[in-house]
């Protein structure tokens, strides 16, 4: 339940991201195992206006905060990054 909360709410804030900024451009997702570790990269266009601070979004909505909240269930970690008007989450989940 909680990687479908993950993911789930990194897809619709991706949507929503693209819909806020008027793009059609692509959301990509990449899912992968690396040693033990489950990651997973969301990227998408959003508006530039977007504030990052410690590598979190500064105006975390229910959907950020439902993440963290299952990110630290598994002693995890979440980075967002923006470059060039993209978007990229990466979300790393200890298995």
């Amino acid at each position: 339940m909680d990687f479908v909360a993950i993911l789930s709410n990194l897809l619709e804030n991706a949507v929503n991201g693209c819909i806020e900024c008027g793009s059609r451009d692509e959301i990509t997702v990449n899912l992968r195992m690396k040693k033990e570790k489950l990651v997973i990269v969301c990227s998408n266009p959003c508006k530039t206006d977007l504030v990052i601070e410690n590598d979190i979004i500064k105006s975390k909505g229910t959907g950020i905060e439902s993440i963290l909240m299952a990110i630290d269930k598994y002693d995890g970690n979440i980075r967002y990054q923006m470059e060039d008007g993209i978007l990229t989450a990466c979300v790393i989940l200890n298995c």
